[in-house]
């Protein structure tokens, strides 16, 4: 991992590290005017989250108590997880939207049933019996990841929020995650995007059970409204701080047409199942948790596609199945 701690004028980049491909997620601490400290999206609970924060603390010789704030932009776990545990050690407040709250209580509660739906959506989408079964103890794992939940405020009606001193707007954008939420400073002209738009890569735009029915249209929709505010230098969920930040908005829109295109060849050629697309377009080589990631967000476009009466689906013994529509 690059250093651990990188300083942008008054706010402190952490890079907090994950067990997954993606390395580590970016926390930032702010200072507010009253000396205490908010945290933005300090990442999952597991052991060496736990550590690096107790490090980063030291080393920014904050004690747990200076903590007043946890602010998290949406309800993934690499974003959320620990916030239960800072709460714990240190009192602090955790601040997100309530419709990223209700997410992450269908996801993470102990009475969630949200594991149970996906993996048998995706055996209806065409994934065989054994895959759905590693996929269903893959699910179940996250929980230790997110415990224990904190006690969340919501943010407020008004769409401004106070970062460090400054007066943020919110602005709300779904289809990576359900109310989601970026912070403007519009005289800085700096955003905390969370995983709405990253640098380099692309976010990840999933179909959950009874979500959002076309989280890639809202997805999108997102993207186009984000092109209206001027930004000079923006902090991602993941990789380094950037600058281009309406030409990285026109990049994604176009890396999704590509899929949606890639997507609309292989029907072409013959129909297959969501299954059938998912190893066509990332291979057979997938972990589990990448596996879980490129299927639902396969199933977002192909809902998408269909939405626009560019493809349709039909129930078959083998699951459902797609196909150009003419």
């Amino acid at each position: 991992m690059r250093q651990i701690i990188e300083k942008h004028e008054e706010i402190w980049q952490i890079r907090t590290p994950l067990p997954f491909p993606l390395r580590w997620v970016n926390s930032y601490v702010l200072t507010e005017p009253d000396q205490r400290v908010t945290l933005i999206d300090p990442g999952l609970n597991h052991e060496e989250g736990r550590q690096h924060w107790g490090s980063v603390l030291h080393q920014l010789n904050i004690k747990w108590s200076d903590i007043g704030r946890v602010v998290l932009t949406h309800h993934h776990p690499d974003h959320y997880g620990i916030s239960g545990y800072i709460q714990q050690q240190s009192g602090a407040e955790v601040w997100m939207s309530q419709t990223a709250h209700e997410q992450a209580q269908l996801m993470w509660s102990q009475q969630e049933t949200m594991s149970r739906d996906m993996v048998e959506m995706f055996r209806k989408q065409g994934m065989d019996d054994e895959t759905c079964s590693k996929m269903a103890a893959h699910l179940e794992s996250f929980k230790p990841l997110v415990s224990p939940a904190p006690r969340v405020i919501h943010f407020p009606s008004d769409q401004e929020f106070i970062l460090g001193g400054e007066s943020y707007d919110m602005i709300e954008t779904g289809g990576h995650a359900a109310g989601h939420i970026s912070f403007y400073q519009p005289q800085r002209k700096r955003i905390f995007c969370g995983d709405h738009v990253l640098p380099r890569i692309t976010s990840n735009v999933s179909y959950l059970p009874g979500g959002d029915p076309n989280p890639l249209d809202r997805f999108l929709d997102g993207l186009k409204r984000m092109q209206q505010y001027e930004v000079e230098k923006a902090f991602p969920g993941h990789r380094d701080p950037f600058m281009n930040f309406k030409e990285r908005t026109v990049e994604m829109l176009m890396h999704h047409e590509e899929r949606l295109q890639a997507m609309t060849a292989l029907l072409k050629d013959r129909p297959r199942t969501a299954f059938e697309i998912c190893s066509s377009m990332f291979g057979t080589r997938l972990s589990v948790h990448q596996l879980r990631f490129a299927m639902a967000e396969v199933i977002a476009h192909l809902i998408y596609l269909r939405d626009r009466q560019r493809i349709e689906s039909t129930e078959t013994q083998q699951g459902i199945v797609y196909s150009v529509i003419g």
